[in-house]
């Protein structure tokens, strides 16, 4: 009986103890139950429904793509665009030393003007013919876009040439550095200042040396360059020969009337290729009036290699690259001084209008010894006047003053140079009219 009773008591304690332990793991698993749960970043709710997650997911795309984007925008390739002028002489071949062209995955070149002058793709530049060309080279390298373009001027010289980037130190060249990269930096800069100076977007020759000139674009920690060499030499002295004065007249037309007639005569005797090749075409009597009529059988006009015509066409056929007009004596006794200039002027513009790379050289009328009617000193000063401001107004025309050099103190033909008392020369004055072209062709060539 007694051994019962301990039995309940021990069974009453055990109760106690479990009975709050089972609430307590009733309690939590409720909390469990009940409670939405999260498992991960990706996951959602418990209680989430279908649209809600179908949402989340697009957004999550959404913002995958933008990023991707990003990326891509990071990965575009800079843009960095260099002009540069360039100053050739004609028949230069001139190689501009370019950084790092050997990674350009590619290379294009153009030459808005293949006449006067072209680019490889090596940077190598050949000047052919007087004018001006612009040269591009477009590279394309692994994170940028280059063009290089040389606004290149070409000019005749015999005595000086350029076979790279060369400057002289009293030249400046036009630089400009520009950029179709959002929110970049460009700068230019020189490797060398006191050689080579960048100053205004012009670049400085200061001494002889060399220097590296290079265009920088720059975003954020992307940047990108283009680089050349510049090379600063002394400007070569001419050293002008009586070869190279004579050579200067190679290829033009001398023509004239009575006193162009004397002028060749003149001519032939003296040395070998004096005035070079070029070719008299003269005729007494001949003049504006002249050559302005029709060309028939008993015409006065000049008559070349069997061919008859004016002389505009003359110029053509010949491809004359220069010619040397004297008219007017015997103009100014068909109609005066006015009447001269008005016939003269038209007449030069149609030659200039159907040669247009010849150069038209006036020659002033002559001063008159023994003034006559129409055919003085005063009507000649006029034409001259006129004629040197025509030469002004209009390109590839020039004039030269044949009047000044050939009178006295009083304004008219010196005696000792006048052969018949009237206008003609004598072989003095002959010397004095060559001496005075090749002067001109000197001052020319410097």
């Amino acid at each position: 009986m007694l051994k019962n009773n301990k039995t309940n008591t021990n069974k009453h304690k055990l109760t106690y103890i479990l009975l709050p332990l089972l609430v307590v793991l009733v309690i939590v698993g409720t909390i469990f139950i009940t409670k939405p749960y999260v498992t991960g970043a990706n996951e959602g709710t418990a209680n989430e429904t279908p649209t809600e997650k179908k949402n989340e997911i697009e957004t999550n795309a959404k913002d995958s793509k933008s990023t991707d984007t990003e990326k891509l925008a990071k990965a575009e390739p800079l843009n960095l665009n260099l002009a540069v002028t360039m100053r050739l002489f004609r028949d230069d071949v001139a190689k501009v030393k370019i950084k790092n062209l050997k990674y350009a995955s590619k290379i294009t070149v153009s030459s808005s003007n293949k006449n006067v002058a072209t680019i490889k793709k090596d940077g190598t530049i050949t000047a052919k013919h007087c004018g001006k060309a612009d040269l591009s080279m477009n590279l394309t390298y692994k994170n940028c876009e280059k063009t290089l373009t040389f606004k290149t001027i070409v000019r005749a010289c015999s005595y000086r040439s350029k076979k790279g980037f060369v400057i002289y130190p009293d030249e400046s060249n036009k630089i400009t550095a520009t950029s179709s990269t959002k929110d970049s930096e460009v700068t230019v800069e020189s490797s060398n200042k006191n050689i080579a100076d960048i100053k205004d977007g012009k670049i400085i020759a200061k001494k002889t040396g060399k220097a590296l000139i290079s265009a920088t674009v720059k975003k954020e920690s992307e940047e990108s360059k283009i680089v050349f060499a510049v090379s600063v030499k002394k400007k070569p002295e001419l050293i002008i020969t009586q070869k190279l004065i004579d050579d200067w007249f190679n290829g033009s037309i001398i023509a004239g009337h009575s006193i162009g007639c004397g002028f060749q005569m003149y001519c032939n005797m003296q040395y070998k290729g004096y005035l070079g090749t070029a070719r008299h075409l003269c005729k007494n009597c001949y003049g504006v009036y002249n050559d302005n009529k029709a060309v028939t059988s008993s015409s006065l006009h000049y008559t070349v290699n069997g061919k008859k015509a004016k002389l505009k066409d003359h110029v053509k056929a010949l491809k004359a690259k220069k010619v040397f007009i004297n008219y007017g004596l015997n103009d100014i006794g068909e109609g005066g001084a006015p009447r001269f200039i008005n016939a003269y002027e038209p007449f030069l513009t149609e030659l200039c209008r159907k040669n247009p790379k010849t150069t038209v050289y006036i020659i002033s009328p002559t001063p008159i010894y023994d003034e006559r009617g129409g055919l003085n000193n005063s009507n000649m000063r006029e034409i001259n006047k006129a004629l040197k401001k025509y030469a002004k107004k209009h390109k590839h025309v020039e004039f030269i003053d044949m009047y000044t050099p050939l009178i006295d103190s009083t304004g008219k033909l010196r005696a000792d140079l006048c052969s018949d008392h009237y206008c003609h020369l004598t072989f003095g004055g002959y010397k004095i009219y060559g001496d005075t072209l090749r002067a001109y062709a000197k001052e020319s060539l410097t």
